[in-house]
């Protein structure tokens, strides 16, 4: 009876863990997206290797807004993409002088990746 009770408990946790995870990979995207539309910018349109970065900030768990990004676009290669995108975001990030927050790749080509550890 106990072991039932258990084995129900992990599977919820694990349930709501990745029900989680994935919210917040959607919302890294659409937040994504939505960041480069305020500049007329279609990531889905651009062509060629592309990569997306974020400034993500570990300890918030709603995310709502993206205070720094880098992004990139017909590329050699996609690993060059990825530098490209993180150097954007890094630079922007010094610009604001935000102190709390990690740039991360979340996107790469048209693929959300980024996972909430």
């Amino acid at each position: 009876m106990i072991r039932v009770f258990s084995y129900k408990v992990k599977v919820l946790f694990i349930a709501i863990t990745l029900s989680k995870n994935l919210y917040a990979q959607m919302n890294y995207e659409t937040l994504f997206y939505q960041s480069l539309s305020k500049w007329k910018i279609n990531y889905k349109s651009l062509e060629g290797h592309k990569a997306g970065a974020a400034c993500i900030n570990k300890e918030i768990t709603n995310v709502n807004k993206i205070e720094a990004l880098g992004f990139s676009f017909q590329s050699y290669d996609i690993n060059y993409a990825k530098e490209v995108a993180m150097t954007g975001c890094k630079q922007m990030k010094k610009k604001k002088i935000l102190k709390d927050c990690k740039c991360e790749i979340i996107i790469v080509n048209d693929k959300a990746i980024k996972e909430i550890k």
